[in-house]
């Protein structure tokens, strides 16, 4: 037990110096990777494109149905491409305009869709890259909450000390 206990804090105590500089960079990734959706490209129509092509071939009908009511919408590329309820000998090309309503196709609200939530989603990951980059954590072990030059009377001290040592520069 104890012999894991100083496992742990030996490991910790390596690791902890590298996380300090390299943790900023997972934010500033997330971001880059997230603008690649948020502005319009053939990547994105390409990934939204095969995503309803495998659900109307699966003739997952509770997704496409989902998708056109949540969008209202019929059809992905016109109003009669991959439409739900899907094209049979009794069923028309027509049926989900006439049954549904919806005069426009969902690719473009789609799209719009998908680039606001990456959008979010990269404003999210820059503010916390900013807040990463100008916090400065000292250089003790956070997780612990022990100084490295905190008293062995004291012990492991408390978090709102830990706390105070955390500064922000704004």
């Amino acid at each position: 037990m104890v012999f894991a206990a100083r496992a742990r804090k030996r490991t910790l105590t390596l690791v902890a110096p590298y996380l300090r500089y390299f943790l900023p960079f997972l934010p500033f990734a997330l971001f880059i990777l997230s603008l690649i959706y948020a502005v319009p490209s053939d990547l994105l129509s390409c990934s939204i494109e095969s995503q309803w092509v495998s659900l109307f071939r699966a003739k997952n009908e509770d997704a496409v149905r989902g998708i056109e009511n949540a969008l209202r919408c019929c059809g992905f590329n016109s109003l009669h491409d991959r439409a739900w309820p899907f094209p049979s000998h009794d069923v028309d090309v027509t049926a989900c305009e006439r049954t549904l309503g919806y005069t426009r196709r969902c690719v473009d609200p789609w799209r719009n869709r998908e680039q606001v939530a990456a959008g979010l989603l990269a404003l999210a990951s820059l503010f916390n890259w900013i807040l990463l980059v100008t916090c400065e954590v000292p250089p003790y072990d956070i997780w612990l909450l022990t100084p490295s030059n905190a008293p062995a009377s004291r012990g492991y001290g408390s978090a709102a000390e830990s706390i105070q040592a955390i500064s922000c520069r704004f």
